[in-house]
């Protein structure tokens, strides 16, 4: 084991194993193992396990003769296996002269294996069999993972483990996958998070290693390699043997085979990793020194938000695990209730929202965060915000660490472990392979990172005392600062300019001068009662819930839980009204009445968030959906404040003008979102009957008032259809009591049977249709395309059927495609797109190209996999089909995921909770030749089967390279002679084509060349440089008009399976 020093002497232990032989060095509590789990040596860990006792899996925990550590969990129960490895190496170890190597490292990686050369041969595996892969690289640390299904898991694993034994990094492959992580870069420019991210690192201290840029580019993986005669592959597979040994390896295997089973797969697979005995990365000290503390970055954003964030450096917390005493701290510092920091600064309308936590760091170093969501008032007083935060941790430090309030942390923490319930296995392999390598006893490796077990205020109070103005540093960030920024960040061009503290920070105020704030008061939510009620054991847990009320005004399902066995429920309520969002003015007011409701309930609410109860809004397309979920024990007090609330909705003019503002620059900023969201949200709007766009609905936020507020939240609860689901540890009188909440507190009057009809779809109609919009942000280099191909009506069982089949097959041969050999673009997906009344494929790509090219290389996949479909083996197809059934037939992991799906059917309004089942029995007679009839008719033209097809383009302002070399020919006819590298560095930099006329008028006015030529020449400049639409489409160029032409789809109607679940229907 590695051992530690990290705060005032004390030390821990890291789980790895670095002397030569690790099976004569073992972790405490590992025994060699006997040899019937496998004929290679390995050691097992014999200690029990500690794991929630509502948790069915088995464990064991093998220490392989390489130093490889794995964690092996049998589920019987599992529908789906999974694999996940991480390695202790990430990208604070990349070589200076090459930022982005550890990431380039996870993408070549992936790439082909002695034993399976194939590029594309894992993951075309995978999509055989109900499977899907990633990764991610870390500051210091690499994850990859998988899932498929399990009777697959061993072949699977074999192909995974050659990754870490005999990787290729095929030097065909070299280039792509730089150019795959530059449009992954390319992807985040614009991205506030990544851009605060990296500016948060590179204004780091230089004699520590946290100011790398980590994602890497063009430039630092391909232009400048090459310029400096690198063979970046070389230095990529040195890195890789360096960095990459089998001792700094977690593995976590997720399988339905026995644990016995299990083990031997994972010895014999993963054993011939090479052990180079390597000592885990450390890196001491912070990367906040005293040059970078007590200053203030300023930073212009992309989007309108307003932030503060103070940051303090910190130890790392890894031996304090049982005490989290970064977890305690922010309990305070981020509570939302009465007298809270937060409340403080709501009353002087300077905060929305406030967040803490530590974390963020690697091993060696971590930080403490606070960040606060700042209204204008709040940009204005950042300095007192600052304050009063300072202030707040004076008052924490004032008293001694309260035990009362640890207790309440370690109860809660130790009720969420006992009823812990299952994450699907990939999540649960990922995460664990990475928990893995933290300081934890082998024992508690599942319970130590959720449960607070050790009373220790001397580490609490140690912990305090680092925070405080001395020891801070501050990042203000809002679009329009009223600062001059004088300096731009290398990687992502952020504007920023960094100024020390204001002196009136460091002077600091006592906690007296803010009153009315003090710490919070014992949680009244914990849960008292948590007796699982009438449990009864059942074969098959019932698929659907009961309809036990059913009239005019409420319809209930209910559902008691029949095989979770928690403490919890979820209830859900669909408050459905005609009113939600008929107009685009009553969309905002829905939208605002129902984020006035939850500010007005924050600090009632908090404790019971962090209790384990919480409750959510949302507004879709006929009506506003209340959900509450947690422990049942208190759900129904919860329940009926918020419906109090809601019945005596009051708003004063501060709040209303807070978050007014707030959802206004939510809405701003949607518009400014990446490229390939926007085509969704504009798909949608063409697509579905009433569905409003973002700029619709800023056209008229100007127009709400307080008083139309107020009349609109009691017009909308005055008439009301109320559709309830309460699933859970309830029983049916209890479900019908929590059901009446709504009907009881707001007496609302009934709908007509007219106005229960569910929206439509918009159909489109026989032909090929484009929309074409421009990104609003100038500084977007990406443009996005979605194609979607219309089949017909969601509820015909033929179309759903073979759909799902034919877009499983598309799926990883167009990734395949047009990512991974033609590198249109990193965001490359397809896939059913359905919504009610409709039913088709979309294909989505986001890309630096333009969307009408992209849409080219699309069109062409359709033609080359008419070949690839038509000369599939049998077998192949076979095989496809049945991962397509498999993933159909796959089981919920856990309660919310079954409470999800059964409130889904029944807010479409099909009410038809097996359809999955009988797709998968419908799909085991489908034929390769239906599917090749399928395709042929819907996806190519023809006057017997006109194609119905819409794609919505959201195009870059920014001009393609290629496009501007077609100005030379002009320039010359002008009798201008161009500089070929003036010429070249102006293409690389893609102006707009405002820019550009702007720079042509400039350089031809200094040519000599008359104003008349000039202007003929500016005027054509749109003709030459933007690309041509293709001439076989019909553009859309009046929006409303083209929706207003489209018929409507059908209603949502009850499947016939339950109609006499109906009767007043």
């Amino acid at each position: 084991m590695t051992t530690r020093s990290v705060l005032n002497g004390e030390t821990a232990e890291w789980p790895f194993i670095t002397a030569k032989d690790p099976l004569k060095n073992l972790l405490p509590g590992y025994k060699l193992a006997q040899q019937q789990h496998s004929t290679t040596p390995h050691a097992v860990f014999t200690n029990d396990i500690e794991k929630s006792p509502n948790d069915d899996r088995s464990y064991r925990l093998v220490t392989l003769q390489n130093g490889l550590e794995a964690l092996i969990i049998s589920d019987p129960t599992t529908d789906k296996a999974a694999g996940a490895l991480n390695v202790k190496a990430g990208h604070l170890q990349d070589p200076e002269d090459i930022p982005g190597l550890a990431h380039f490292c996870e993408h070549l990686l992936f790439m082909g294996t002695e034993k399976y050369p194939a590029e594309n041969e894992y993951t075309d595996f995978l999509a055989k069999n109900s499977g899907t892969s990633n990764a991610f690289t870390d500051l210091d640390q690499t994850c990859y993972y998988f899932d498929c299904h399990p009777t697959a898991l061993e072949p699977a694993l074999d192909r995974f483990a050659q990754f870490f034994i005999s990787p290729l990094f095929d030097p065909s492959c070299t280039e792509r996958e730089a150019l795959a992580v530059d449009s992954e870069n390319t992807k985040n420019l614009q991205s506030d998070m990544f851009r605060n991210y990296q500016l948060d690192k590179s204004t780091s201290s230089r004699d520590h290693v946290y100011w790398k840029f980590g994602t890497g580019n063009r430039e630092t993986l391909l232009d400048e390699p090459l310029k400096a005669g690198m063979d970046v592959r070389k230095r990529l597979i040195e890195w890789k043997e360096k960095y990459y040994s089998a001792n700094l390896m977690k593995l976590v295997v997720v399988g339905k085979d026995s644990l016995d089973d299990l083990t031997k797969i994972v010895v014999d697979h993963f054993s011939p990793a090479t052990n180079q005995h390597l000592t885990p990365p450390w890196f001491e000290g912070s990367p906040l020194t005293e040059k970078q503390l007590k200053n203030t970055i300023y930073v212009k954003t992309v989007k309108d938000t307003r932030f503060l964030e103070l940051t303090f450096p910190l130890p790392d917390e890894g031996p304090f695990h049982s005490t989290k005493p970064g977890s305690f701290i922010s309990h305070f510092i981020g509570h939302e209730g009465p007298g809270s920091l937060l409340s403080h600064l709501k009353s002087k309308g300077w905060a929305n929202g406030i967040s803490a936590g530590s974390g963020y760091g690697a091993s060696g170093f971590d930080f403490f965060k606070v960040s606060v969501d700042l209204t204008q008032s709040g940009l204005e007083h950042h300095t007192d915000v600052a304050q009063a935060v300072f202030a707040y941790i004076e008052l924490l430090k004032s008293q001694p660490p309260q035990q009362w309030a640890f207790d309440e942390i370690k109860t809660v923490s130790e009720l969420g472990f006992r009823f812990k319930e299952k994450s699907p296995p990939t999540q649960t392999a990922a995460n664990l392979s990475l928990l893995m390598s933290r300081p934890y006893p082998r024992e508690r490796v599942l319970s130590a990172p959720l449960v607070t077990t050790s009373w220790r205020p001397d580490v609490i109070q140690r912990y305090m005392n680092l925070l405080g103005p001395e020891t801070c540093r501050m990042m203000v960030g809002n679009n329009e600062p009223t600062v001059n920024l004088t300096d731009k960040e290398k990687w992502y061009g952020t504007e920023y300019t960094i100024k020390p503290m204001d002196e009136q920070l460091l002077q600091g105020k006592a906690p007296t001068d803010f009153e009315e704030v003090h710490l919070p008061k014992p949680n009244s939510f914990i849960p008292t009662n948590i007796e699982i009620q009438n449990k009864q054991e059942v074969a098959v847990p019932a698929k659907r819930p009961l309809s036990i009320h059913n009239t005019p005004l409420t319809r209930v399902w209910h559902k008691k839980d029949d095989r979770w066995w928690v403490p919890r429920a979820a209830a859900f309520f669909l408050l459905r009204s005609p009113i939600v969002d008929n107009t685009a003015f009553n969309a905002v007011h829905s939208k605002l009445a129902t984020q006035v409701i939850q500010d007005s309930l924050q600090e009632y609410a908090y404790d019971a968030e962090i209790a384990g109860l919480s409750y959510g809004f949302d507004t879709q397309g006929d009506g506003i959906t209340v959900s509450i979920d947690g422990y049942n024990d208190k759900l129904s007090v919860l329940a009926g404040v918020v419906f109090d609330k809601i019945k005596n909705f009051k708003v004063d003019a501060q709040t209303f003008e807070r978050m007014k503002d707030r959802l206004r620059r939510s809405l701003e900023n949607r518009r400014l979102d990446d490229p390939y969201k926007n085509v969704a949200s504009l798909m949608a709007h063409f697509t579905i009957e009433i569905m409003w766009t973002h700029e619709a609905r800023l056209a008229e936020i100007d127009n709400v008032t307080v008083e139309s507020l107020q009349a609109y939240v009691a017009d909308l609860i005055g008439r009301l259809h109320v559709e309830v689901l309460v699933h859970g540890n309830m029983l049916k009188n209890e479900a019908m009591q929590l059901a009446k909440v709504p009907e009881t507190i707001l007496a609302p009057n009934p709908l007509t049977p007219v106005e229960l009809l569910s929206h439509r779809a918009l159909v489109i109609p026989e032909g090929k249709f484009l929309v074409n919009t421009e990104a609003p942000n100038p500084a977007e280099l990406n443009s996005s395309v979605e194609q979607f191909t219309y089949l017909g009506d969601l509820m015909n069982e033929g179309f759903r059927t073979k759909l799902y089949v034919l877009a499983h097959l598309v799926q990883e041969p167009l990734f395949d495609d047009l990512r991974t050999k033609q590198q249109l673009g990193y965001i490359v997906s397809s896939g059913v797109r359905s919504t009610i009344g409709q039913i088709g494929l979309r294909v989505i790509v986001q890309s630096e190209k333009s969307a009408s090219y992209v849409e080219s290389k699309i069109d062409n996949f359709w033609d080359a996999y008419k070949t690839i479909l038509d000369s599939m083996e049998e077998s192949e197809f076979e095989k496809h089909k049945q991962s397509v059934i498999n993933s159909l037939t796959e089981d919920h992991k856990n309660m919310w995921q079954e409470s999800s799906h059964l409130w889904l059917n029944i807010i479409s309004g099909y009410y038809n909770f097996e359809r999955k089942a009988s797709d998968a029995e419908k799909i085991k007679s489908i034929t390769k030749a239906d599917i090749v009839s399928f395709f042929d008719t819907h996806f190519f033209d023809s006057p017997e089967h006109p194609i119905r097809r819409l794609s919505v383009y959201v195009q870059s302002q920014r001009l393609q390279p290629e496009a501007l070399q077609l100005l030379k020919p002009e320039l010359k006819a002008l009798g201008v002679e161009v500089d070929e590298a003036q010429f070249d560095e102006l293409s690389a930099s893609k102006p707009t084509l405002e820019s550009l006329k702007l720079i042509s008028r400039q350089f031809l006015a200094s040519k000599g060349v008359k104003e008349e030529a000039i202007t003929n020449y500016v005027d054509k400049l749109e003709e030459i440089v933007i690309p041509k639409l293709s001439g076989n489409v019909t553009l859309v160029t009046d929006h409303d008009m083209f929706r207003k032409s489209l018929e409507l789809g059908p209603h949502a109607t009850p499947a016939e399976m339950y109609s006499d679940l109906f009767p007043k229907l």
